[in-house]
């Protein structure tokens, strides 16, 4: 009686465990794929924002170089070479009092606009940083929770699994035993 138990349970613990194995090697793929989606979606929002930074920090220059050309060109010529930076800087002392006036007038109107452009800039990348930090926790968040989901069911099974495995012992066990009282043994 305990070789059919035996053999019985052996049979059915074993199925069992081949589609604990399989649910497994499932899984395992999917824990696989998921942690790739969390890396890639990592790579990219940091790869947008990046680009995004650098559009700003060019558009800053540009508007830098765009306003420095647009207040040397209401300079006369000697006031702009100085203003430029490619006259004798010691030619200032050899500019009319209207240029003197008119460079002076220039210079702080650039630095006011060097200013403004720098706040606008840092303000811009406030909002990108904001706005990928937003992204990042809507778009990874699901995934690392799609992930730890699967890392649970992992170990769930992984534990179902040592079960029928001690489940596999006790029915080779019984088997054995069951044999055993099939042939007694009448030599001792």
């Amino acid at each position: 009686m305990g070789t059919l138990l035996g053999s019985a349970l052996l049979t059915n613990a074993k199925a069992r465990k081949r589609v604990i194995e399989g649910k497994l090697a499932a899984i395992g793929r999917s824990v696989t794929r998921a942690a790739k989606d969390t890396s890639q979606m990592s790579k990219n929002l940091a790869q947008w924002k990046r680009n995004e930074l650098n559009d700003i920090k060019l558009a800053q220059q540009n508007a830098l170089q765009q306003a420095r050309a647009d207040i040397a060109s209401r300079l006369s010529a000697s006031a702009r070479a100085v203003f430029e930076g490619t006259g004798d800087n010691f030619g200032v002392s050899s500019l009319s009092e209207e240029d003197k006036l008119a460079l002076q007038r220039a210079n702080s109107a650039y630095s006011d606009m060097q200013a403004q452009i720098a706040m606008e800039a840092s303000y811009a990348n406030n909002n990108i940083e904001n706005k990928y930090e937003n992204l990042s926790v809507m778009s990874e968040e699901p995934l690392k929770d799609e992930e730890a989901d699967l890392q649970d069911e992992k170990t769930a099974l992984e534990q179902e699994l040592k079960m029928i495995e001690e489940e596999i012992k006790f029915a080779e066990e019984m088997f054995k035993n069951g044999v055993k009282d099939m042939f007694p043994n009448y030599s001792s």
